[in-house]
């Protein structure tokens, strides 16, 4: 639908004889589907926590899918804050000197709540 409307708004300018606006109307529709197209692949990332009697996995599929294993009795829960508040927290889950950070896009009060069942899980199974 932009690619549309740019390109009508760019034959127009055409027809009056400023043809010089086609180059920048095709630059603008490459740069916007390219930064579309960047957008629909960071969205369809997840992350998948999977807790068993003695470890937790954290799969991250993103544009290539990592997986680390963490053993349970072992591992710790950190939630960094930023001392003036003007960044946003994060949550990181490791052992052994290597984390994985988890949540990175969720709000404050969401990335709280997943920290609380976190810890509430690991500690219940």
């Amino acid at each position: 639908m932009f690619a549309f409307c740019c390109s009508a708004v760019a034959a127009y300018f055409y027809s009056l004889g400023a043809w010089l606006v086609l180059p920048f109307a095709g630059m603008e529709i490459l740069l916007i589907g390219i930064a579309i197209y960047c957008q629909s692949c960071c969205a369809h990332s997840q992350q998948i926590i999977r807790i068993d009697s003695k470890h937790v996995r954290v799969i991250d599929s993103g544009r290539v899918e990592t997986e680390k294993c963490f053993h349970k009795s072992w591992l710790k829960i950190i939630r960094n804050r930023d001392p003036k508040g003007w960044y946003p927290s994060r949550l990181l889950i490791g052992s052994h000197g290597q984390f994985v950070e988890v949540g990175k896009y969720l709000i404050e009060e969401e990335r709280e709540t997943l920290a609380h069942n976190l810890k509430s899980a690991i500690e219940g199974i």
